[in-house]
């Protein structure tokens, strides 16, 4: 997977999606770049809970990040799926895509 270039910076998903997974409730992460309309790109995360976990809050991933993660790196969006389509041992970066697509489009999804 490239980098995802935000405000000039090359960020990796791998490293972004490592920390996500260290959240005792995700058990997998997706991390892609989505254009905002505006200025660009903005990070957009799709974490999977644990089996018999409930899936963290948007807010709470975020809180998470901050502070183990530089602050351009902290996903701008956090989406909440059952489980993370995989393409051999990496994430299918196109389905998180289509998937974060369709969720920021539906109602009451900030």
């Amino acid at each position: 997977m490239k980098p995802i270039r935000i405000g000039g910076e090359n960020i990796f998903p791998d490293e972004v999606e490592a920390v996500l997974c260290y959240h005792p409730a995700i058990a997998a992460a997706a991390v892609i770049g989505m254009s905002d309309g505006r200025s660009g790109e903005v990070l957009v995360a799709l974490v999977a809970p644990k089996p018999g976990q409930t899936a963290p809050s948007a807010e709470e991933v975020r809180q998470f990040c901050i502070g183990r993660l530089t602050g351009f790196k902290v996903p701008h969006d956090v989406l909440s799926v059952d489980a993370i389509e995989r393409e051999g041992r990496r994430a299918d970066y196109e389905w998180a895509r289509t998937t974060a697509t369709a969720l920021l489009a539906s109602p009451g999804v900030p």
